[in-house]
């Protein structure tokens, strides 16, 4: 059920809501689903059909190829053409102070505030796209049941991380704990009896991590790999 060429040339959209519904269904996007989303759920004020044009119009962006058509296989060269539309998407709203083609401005300054502060009026249609953007996220992203359960395993990893090294970092033990340098020193010129000192201390050793030395060391820690301690963390 391919669009015809010259689709979303009319000005009045809304005539062609079957065939926009239709496309939808027909490449599985689930567009329609996100629509009632949005009109259900959001404060975003977008009809499900404002939101299925949407998608049609970024057909016209020049970074949209034909491999966005076909399901995604995590493909370098897919994740490449992403990279690409992402940035051009960007530019897109960020340079929206500049004309467009037909010759209207998305934001210019408005009437000064009654504080004498200047402010700025916002096309509503460009407003509408950004949330609209922003709930695509949340929908098919934030609130996807994969990343979650991910999400959680995480938070399970860095809070066990965390009183493992708090326990590592105890008066008594820092000098032959898996505590590194700098925070060894930070550790040992800590009042004993600050346990809140001791505690953002760890709290930052575990923000300077990236998340692969954070899972490894905690594997470790925990006894799932065997290894040292320092040797993970000094070679990433």
């Amino acid at each position: 059920n391919q669009l015809p060429d010259d689709f979303g040339e009319d000005d009045d959209i809304g005539q062609h809501t079957e065939l926009l519904r239709s496309y939808a269904k027909s490449y599985d996007m689930k567009l329609h689903d996100f629509g009632q989303y949005i009109n259900d759920d959001t404060n975003v004020e977008a009809s499900i059909e404002d939101v299925l044009s949407f998608f049609v119009e970024l057909r016209d962006f020049a970074t949209v190829v034909e491999e966005f058509y076909t399901p995604y296989e995590w493909t370098q060269s897919e994740r490449n053409l992403l990279n690409e539309f992402s940035s051009s998407m960007i530019s897109w709203y960020l340079e929206a102070t500049e004309d467009d083609p037909g010759d209207r401005e998305y934001v210019e300054l408005g009437e000064h505030d009654e504080d004498g502060n200047p402010t700025l009026l916002v096309d509503n249609d460009l407003r509408q796209e950004i949330e609209i953007l922003k709930q695509l996220t949340f929908y098919y992203v934030i609130s996807n049941p994969t990343l979650r359960g991910q999400q959680k395993g995480q938070i399970q990893v860095i809070d066990e991380l965390f009183e493992l090294l708090y326990d590592e970092a105890a008066p008594k033990s820092v000098d032959t704990s898996a505590i590194l340098e700098p925070y060894r020193e930070r550790l040992n010129d800590t009042d004993e009896d600050d346990d809140t000192a001791r505690a953002r201390i760890v709290a930052d050793m575990i923000s300077n991590m990236t998340e692969t030395q954070a899972i490894e060391m905690y594997e470790r820690m925990s006894g799932a790999r065997p290894g040292s301690l320092q040797d993970t963390i000094m070679r990433q």
